[in-house]
């Protein structure tokens, strides 16, 4: 299909770039954290960094050096070096102060981390570079939501990179394949955390540097106000007063330098979610002041477009794998439900991805949805996860259970927020499945991809690649061929869905391939699958 024919089919009428963008898939944590040090490290006077945060920990060394080895380098220090020597550097970090204060499993604050930035002075410094560049953001869905948004954008010069992903500035997520080497915190229990982003060079990363200057305007002109939070060191709940720094605005940037080699046939689009209110307070409502004033549910007009054209196979990678995070038995439908009423004021429902999902699996389309083996540790439900179909799959399963195959991955977190349908289109963010990423409860930042080459259907083969246990770049021979041929790579899933003879579930079918499978004692040395449902192993 023609690029023009693409983004009619998989994108919503919102703006795209087309062509002037050079985009790279990352996978998993290290490699992208150590792109995004690296090209920070080459900023000099009069360059910018800017960074969007859920979660922040100052000490992290982004190239993935542990503290005590001679290399370590805290990102607190290398950003306020940066601001020292003349680099516009800021950061928005979340402020989720009641589900975060109140001690909700998976929600923090950065207040502490804001407090640690503003306060970091470099060597030859005579203040702290960073005092006011630094803003703490606890506007839209304040009582139930968060800013969610994971993003760093780096101007040099008339050169923009941005970066997007699931990934937060924390250790947990340095890590890559087999995902072997880390333990549960607190345990000697074997674990990994597979994630994933974008670095995206030239005209699409515009759009982020606006939804980064839009950002600092909404959160640098905040009321004052009493603010509930609860950090690393502060165990309980206290109340601070904070009141925004005096800043400037981060300044217009009309036009950018088009990279060496921008994907051609490709186009992107940066899609936000926003709460309908900059303030939600029961006596003090406040509209935006950017992008028109309102709610924005532009990641959500772009995905149930994508999943309503899609053709052939939907593939998803995700935290909940679900509207809500799924809880026990009949209790998941009777709380979500109350939830609903009582906080999403009864429009959590219509922003599911769910109808979408199934009308596309009724019209004969392969869903394939990869979960987590372990849960977060930070999540409601800690422990292994994904044994069963949950209540929305299994409701997916009773309508087309030959369409549908859910995977987990042993003794792993799944973060990525990933959707790739046709090995055409691809998104990926900071936006879950869940119904309160598309509406804004928690803020996202997501980037889709739709592409006329290869650059969609390499990211597919290499993701599965890394599911099978296998390195795609390694690979050669009949092996590359048949991850790279979707006819015979989705057969991993169902093999009726391939070759139907074997293929990816016996050794030497393909030629060179033996299944990974977990030791007798529960350990790996590759990433090891395990079918969900519904019905028994294919």
């Amino acid at each position: 299909m023609t690029l023009a024919t693409l983004k009619q089919r998989y994108f919503a009428n919102l703006p795209s770039d087309d062509e002037t963008t050079a985009v790279e898939f990352c996978v998993d944590g290290v490699g992208y954290l150590r792109a995004a040090h690296d090209e920070i490290a080459l900023t000099q006077s009069g360059d910018a960094v800017y960074l969007a945060g859920w979660f922040f920990d100052p000490n992290l060394d982004l190239t993935g050096h542990a503290p005590g080895d001679p290399a370590h380098l805290p990102v607190a220090d290398l950003l306020a070096d940066k601001a020292h020597n003349g680099v516009d550097v800021r950061l928005v970090l979340n402020g989720a102060q009641y589900l975060g204060a109140l001690g909700a499993p998976g929600y923090g604050t950065c207040y502490e981390a804001m407090q640690h930035l503003r306060s970091r002075r470099p060597p030859g410094a005579a203040s702290p570079p960073l005092a006011d560049r630094v803003l703490y953001d606890w506007s839209g869905a304040e009582m139930t939501g968060s800013n969610h948004q994971k993003a760093i954008v780096v101007r040099r010069n008339d050169h923009l990179v941005a970066f997007l992903a699931g990934i937060d500035i924390n250790p947990l997520m340095v890590d890559q394949a087999p995902h072997n080497t880390q333990t549960l915190p607190g345990t000697s229990v074997q674990w990994g955390w597979h994630d994933g982003g974008v670095r995206l060079e030239g005209g699409a990363a515009l759009a982020a540097y606006h939804n980064f200057r839009d950002r600092w305007l909404e959160a640098s002109t905040l009321p004052t106000a009493m603010l509930l939070v609860k950090d690393i060191t502060h165990k309980i709940p206290r109340l601070v007063r904070y009141t925004p720094p005096t800043t400037t605005p981060v300044p217009d940037l009309p036009a950018v330098k088009p990279p060496p080699q921008p994907n051609a046939g490709t186009s992107v689009q940066i899609l936000r979610s926003r709460f309908k209110t900059k303030l939600n307070r029961p006596f003090q409502k406040q509209t935006w002041r950017t992008a028109g004033g309102g709610e924005l549910t532009e990641v959500f007009q772009t995905l149930t477009h994508a999943i309503d054209g899609a053709q052939r196979y939907i593939y998803l990678e995700d935290q909940f794998l679900a509207d809500h995070p799924p809880l026990p038995g009949p209790l998941d439908h009777a709380v979500w439900t109350a939830v609903d009423v009582v906080l999403g004021g009864r429009r959590l429902a219509q922003y599911s991805l769910f109808p979408h999902l199934e009308a596309a699996i009724k019209r004969g389309v392969v869903l394939i949805m990869i979960g987590s083996g372990y849960a977060d540790p930070g999540d409601l439900l800690p422990g292994p996860k994904n044994r069963t179909l949950n209540r929305q799959l299994d409701q997916l399963a009773q309508i087309a259970p030959d369409r549908l195959a859910v995977w987990r991955l042993e003794g792993m977190t799944v973060h990525t927020k990933l959707c790739v349908i046709d090995d055409a289109f691809a998104a990926i963010g900071s936006a879950n499945l869940q119904s309160r990423s598309m509406i804004g409860i928690d803020s996202e930042l997501q980037a889709a991809i739709v592409s006329e080459n290869d650059l969609v259907k390499d990211l597919r083969a290499r993701l599965w690649a890394e599911h099978l246990g296998l390195n795609h770049s390694a690979t050669s021979g009949p092996l590359r061929q048949d991850l790279d041929d979707l006819d015979i790579a989705l057969g991993m899933w169902r093999p009726a869905w391939g070759r139907n003879d074997g293929t990816w579930f016996t050794t030497g079918k393909p030629t060179g391939f033996t299944p990974a499978v977990l030791a007798a004692d529960g350990t790996r040395s590759r990433i090891v699958r395990a079918y969900v449902g519904p019905g028994p192993q294919p």
